[in-house]
């Protein structure tokens, strides 16, 4: 009928979309086109028992399917039949005897996409604790602040948090740090109904990183999920070690250096230098981070 359900706005269908009618042994019995406004009609048919496929082959198929960007979302025979629950483009069991069958219906419709995110900030500390909603000051050497999550669909149009209404899925958390919503640790594939960017923000646990990323998706009002992308979050410098003490002994003709941290998490290793003059620095060797340590 060309309209989405929810929230009721009407929407363009693809063109081409055909309809075959299949008999009980699997012969394609007649094809005919879907019209602009969603209805097609295989006229008088003898009783039997039938299928529809939904399709783009003008000659005919039993084979259904959909352009590029659209999905099956359920068929459904009348008010009150159901199909056979698969959702695959070929509504079965129409039993046709000597009245009208009407209503034989198809959802069909285009996922909705979100958008990546990328993101300069300031020079964070560590265990900084950093707002998704674009409230993060950022007028160093940051260019922007972190926003909230967005993206459009064909049929519901804008997708965000402004409304509290949509659905958003953290299909994978950070690969540095924590993700919170509502100050409750992320699980990973959970799903966020009302989604509000106030409530989600991201912590920078660790050190010796300069960048933070996961990834996420919408679901629109039928339940369709978009493909995930990236939200990343990025900075000039590692975040540093938490340093406890630092001391370096003479020992003849060398120097003993010894070092505590309070945390060495997502730390790789300690690189030694050594400069004559203070000013130019010459790598001469490296030692490998502990972790907790």
């Amino acid at each position: 009928d060309n309209t989405v359900n929810t929230p009721g706005t009407v929407t363009t269908i693809p063109t081409g979309l055909v309809g075959t009618l299949v008999d009980s042994t699997g012969a394609a019995i007649a094809t005919v086109p879907v019209n602009a406004d969603g209805s097609y009609d295989f006229g008088d048919v003898e009783p039997g028992t039938y299928s529809v496929v939904l399709h783009q082959t003008a000659a005919g198929s039993t084979t259904p399917s959909l352009p590029t960007g659209w999905n099956n979302t359920g068929e459904h025979l009348g008010a009150n039949a159901g199909s056979d629950g698969t959702v695959n483009g070929i509504l079965p069991n129409i039993v046709v005897t000597t009245t009208d069958v009407t209503n034989a219906n198809f959802g069909v419709q285009q996922p909705p996409v979100a958008d990546p995110k990328d993101y300069l900030i300031d020079q964070p500390v560590a265990d900084a604790i950093i707002p998704l909603n674009g409230t993060h000051a950022s007028t160093g050497t940051g260019t922007s602040s972190p926003g909230q999550l967005t993206g459009s669909d064909p049929e519901d149009g804008t997708l965000n948090g402004s409304g509290k209404d949509r659905t958003v899925v953290i299909t994978t958390l950070p690969d540095n740090g924590e993700l919170y919503y509502n100050g409750v640790l992320v699980t990973p594939g959970q799903v966020i109904p009302n989604y509000n960017p106030d409530s989600l923000s991201i912590k920078l646990t660790g050190t010796g990183y300069t960048s933070i990323e996961f990834e996420y998706a919408y679901l629109d009002e039928a339940g369709e999920q978009s493909p995930p992308v990236t939200y990343t979050i990025r900075w000039d410098k590692p975040l540093p070690v938490t340093l406890v003490s630092f001391t370096a002994t003479a020992r003849e003709n060398t120097a003993e250096l010894n070092w505590v941290t309070a945390e060495e998490t997502n730390a790789e290793r300690f690189e030694i230098q050594r400069s004559i003059d203070g000013k130019a620095w010459k790598a001469i060797g490296s030692i490998q981070a502990q972790g907790e340590s």
